[in-house]
């Protein structure tokens, strides 16, 4: 009987908001950690946790309540803290190379999302679960034949459902692109 097929792997996540109307920035303070085991010749199952942190200044601008009756001239910082939980499935293509394992992928879970907004003595803050899901593609990258330590890349898509109620912000999608480290054998 063979010994089974687990890699373990630590990401650096970079993420980029998509089509979204709160912010545009993107978050180069992400991180990812995933577990996957193989349950068959090209196939794995798992599951990863990732964070990311967005954050955006706004120059001054003067904002209104929806009435008109109110307003306030200020400058605004809006930030936004994620943290998925996800199942993962991934399907390795056959490749005559040795050293890459090009890899298509799913992510399916729920997402933890912060929505903080600051601005001059106000703050509104919204937090909520959402459902999420990541399509992703990639590749590990094999140090040698007996290596048990591998690189990994991959860019996805990170679409949930996850709310702000006060700017009208139905969910939150964004782009995510990491490059890691894992230990493990496939």
């Amino acid at each position: 009987m063979s010994m089974p097929k687990d890699f373990t792997a630590f990401s650096w996540e970079a993420g980029f908001p998509a089509d979204n109307k709160y912010l545009t920035e993107p978050s180069l303070s992400g991180w990812r950690l995933e577990y996957r085991r193989m349950i068959k010749q090209n196939l794995s199952l798992g599951v990863a946790v990732s964070w990311n942190a967005f954050d955006e200044t706004l120059p001054t601008k003067t904002y209104s309540s929806p009435g008109g009756s109110r307003a306030v001239t200020t400058d605004m910082i809006r930030q936004v803290y994620t943290v998925p939980i996800t199942l993962l499935t991934h399907y390795y293509f056959s490749t005559s190379m040795k050293l890459l394992q090009p890899f298509l992928g799913l992510a399916l879970g729920g997402q933890y999302a912060e929505n903080n907004t600051y601005f001059n003595i106000y703050q509104l803050t919204e937090n909520n679960w959402g459902f999420v899901a990541r399509p992703e593609l990639g590749a590990v990258i094999h140090f040698g034949a007996t290596s048990p330590v591998s690189g990994l890349i991959s860019a996805g898509y990170n679409w949930s459902t996850n709310k702000n109620e006060s700017f009208g912000i139905d969910n939150w999608s964004h782009v995510t692109v990491n490059v890691g480290i894992g230990v493990g054998s496939f």
